[in-house]
């Protein structure tokens, strides 16, 4: 399993997940003083043996974690769901490397099913401002973007979401018509593939929403500032670069927010 995530040894630091390992299962569990460790070295090296993130393993850890060293300080964790061919891989970098230039440790990775266009595709993204040692997907999210509306209805998007969390849309819809998601969740919406396409990014059939969605994220959760957002585009979009910051740029004035049941804007 490969893993991207920044640190203050920089960005793009792929890495295998690597446990203490006897025939009883894992040797120990994350505390202080003990060693997980996320190496280079081969599978089963020096008593360390390739494992699968299993739920038990990531709570276990989490647990261990936020009761110890990291009382003082939140973790967040955001799923970001799309189809393949929508750009949501280089969404959760792009968000990564904004995180990361203000100073944030950042973990951006996704889980690929068929890989095809069109296929569900699920990107992971977790920072704070302390080293990160959860080696996982990300079940409890704190947040959720939706890149293609018709999956509300084809997965289980908000499998782990806890109540009052914000989901992110890209649609035309007013917020406020998610009425059994609003009775849980604060909605935000945004017209990204219409500003993606208006922009020349993709076409009207297969819009790249992933810029226009990282702005309407700079707004709606405040994590980053645009200039952040433009470096972030620069680093790692190749192409038409400038149409896709001003995508950015549009996107984060165009966020709409439906809290408890009422349309605000941002």
């Amino acid at each position: 399993m490969l893993w991207n995530s920044a640190s203050s040894r920089g960005f793009r630091d792929a890495q295998f997940l690597q446990i203490p390992y006897d025939e009883r299962g894992p040797a120990r569990y994350p505390s202080e003083g003990a060693e997980w460790a996320a190496s280079s070295r081969k599978p089963g090296a020096d008593g360390f043996r390739l494992l699968p993130d299993g739920p038990f393993l990531c709570e276990r850890f989490r647990r261990d974690w936020d009761v110890t060293s990291h009382q003082d300080t939140a973790m967040h964790e955001l799923r970001i769901h799309g189809r393949g061919g929508q750009g949501t891989v280089i969404a959760s970098k792009l968000l990564a490397v904004a995180l990361f230039r203000e100073g944030h440790e950042v973990q951006s990775f996704p889980a690929f099913g068929v890989e095809r266009r069109g296929a569900p595709v699920t990107a992971f993204l977790r920072f704070d401002d302390r080293p990160i040692r959860l080696r996982c997907e990300i079940t409890t999210p704190d947040h959720l973007i939706v890149l293609d509306p018709t999956l509300i209805d084809a997965v289980d998007v908000t499998a782990g979401l806890a109540e009052g969390g914000t989901i992110l849309i890209n649609t035309d819809r007013d917020p406020a018509s998610y009425v059994e998601l609003g009775e849980r969740f604060v909605i935000a919406t945004v017209d990204a593939s219409d500003i993606a396409v208006r922009h020349g990014l993709g076409t009207r059939s297969q819009p790249i929403v992933n810029t226009a969605i990282v702005g309407a994220s700079l707004t709606l959760f405040g994590w980053f500032g645009m200039e952040a957002v433009e470096a972030a585009i620069e680093d790692e979009v190749p192409v038409k670069v400038e149409e896709n910051v001003e995508a950015a740029r549009e996107a984060a004035a165009a966020v709409r927010v439906a809290p408890t049941g009422e349309m605000s804007h941002v």
